[in-house]
């Protein structure tokens, strides 16, 4: 099978004896497209920027879901429109917990797009506290965290006009971040957007609510944070064109675990169609950090049970506060659960992550969330794919 990405890795400069120029001109060597080209040097390089966004008006599209409005703004001369906090998926609460995401249904009236969404519950609980950009926004963090958020350039006057897109998949150990975690979007707009981009920004699910897994015979179920990122890519595909992008232009663009998602999805079957170019920044679907290889995957349902029950190690010290944090009627239905559906059909009703203690402990007792090869969306391990599908530029 050929694979149709371009996957360009784009290595941290500390791994590397090359210097910045060398290292840009080896990553722009495979970057076909112009428009794909600007956009990389200038999220490569600082920029500062010197006026403000001018709010002008808002604008309506209707996307498969409904309605939506976003908001218009006026910079230097020419217009962008900004459109935030959109739905891609059903909340993955209740019963969609630990579980795939649910395409988003029908809303019945005009959704208002003009705030960011609710980040994804944080594993690294203090990662992003004094964020520049996103801090205010993680003091709303929640299990109903999966939306959108869309840049592009307007044009009255043809409403028609596309442009290639870059799809952003934040970093953060698949523990912390979101959309909006570090990035100075009015920057995104001058550099990215005014340069004829297309940008799009997405949250997924982190830590156990993104990276549970379960052994079921010969199957795992799990990795359902990077579902989620396919999910976001299908609803790309079948809408962006109404925000000036065009769908088959997609660029994959992450760093650290974004860049190891990015590095997967060009290589999945799953997602042949929606993607096709990836910008690769600090992280790797080969990487063992990322993707599990041997032994029970740290965040399994088995491993986060045991966990619970006491049956691993926990700081004497944060030992009360955890298991305050952790709903009563949990610990029978804990320890009475044997099967590893069992396990998770009770931690699917019972377990609560309100607690940051209990976050941050089960984080320092289980580490980084982790990828594992679940035999659909990922097939196999990074380097067999990469070995049998990835197909380089030259």
């Amino acid at each position: 099978m050929e694979r149709r990405s371009d996957v360009i890795t784009y290595r941290h400069m500390s791994h590397s004896s090359k210097t910045p120029s060398h290292m840009i001109s080896d990553t722009i060597a495979g970057l076909r497209d112009h428009q794909m080209l600007t956009a990389f040097l200038i999220l490569s390089l600082p920029y500062y920027c010197t006026t403000a966004l001018t709010l002008a008006k808002s604008r309506s599209v209707w996307v498969e879901q409904g309605l939506v409005r976003g908001q218009i703004y006026n910079v230097d001369g020419r217009q962008i429109q900004i459109f935030r906090g959109i739905p891609f998926a059903e909340p993955p609460v209740g019963n969609l917990r630990f579980a795939k995401p649910v395409k988003k249904s029908r809303w019945t009236q005009e959704l208002l797009a003009a705030e960011y969404g609710p980040p994804c519950i944080q594993f690294m609980v203090d990662l992003h506290r004094y964020d520049k950009f996103s801090a205010e926004n993680m003091k709303q963090q929640s299990e109903d965290c999966l939306y959108l958020n869309i840049f592009s350039l307007y044009d009255h006057e043809d409403e028609s006009k596309i442009s290639p897109v870059i799809v952003w998949i934040h970093g953060g150990s698949f523990l912390a971040g979101s959309a909006d975690t570090g990035i100075d979007m009015e920057t995104v707009v001058r550099n990215i957007v005014l340069n004829g981009i297309t940008f799009v920004s997405i949250n997924y699910r982190l830590g156990p609510l993104g990276f549970i897994n379960m052994q079921v015979g010969e199957k795992v179920e799990g990795n359902f944070g990077i579902w989620d990122q396919v999910m976001a890519l299908q609803w790309i595909h079948e809408n962006i064109k109404q925000f000036g992008g065009d769908p088959s232009k997609v660029t994959l663009m992450g760093e650290s675990a974004g860049g190891a998602s990015c590095s997967l999805l060009a290589l999945s079957p799953v997602t042949e169609g929606l993607a096709h170019r990836a910008i690769i920044m600090s992280g790797s679907s080969t990487a063992g950090w990322a993707v599990h290889r041997h032994g029970i995957p740290a965040w399994s349902v088995e491993n986060l049970a045991k966990y619970l029950r006491c049956e691993k190690s926990v700081n004497d010290k944060c030992l009360s506060e955890i298991i305050e944090g952790v709903q009563a009627e949990l610990v029978p239905c804990v320890m009475d659960a044997q099967t590893p559906r069992e396990q998770m059909s009770c931690l699917r009703k019972s377990l609560n992550f309100s607690s940051a203690i209990l976050r941050k402990s089960l984080t320092n007792e289980l580490g980084v969330s982790k990828i594992v090869v679940d035999g659909e969306l990922v097939p196999e391990f990074g380097a067999e794919l990469v070995q049998k599908h990835a197909v380089f530029p030259s």
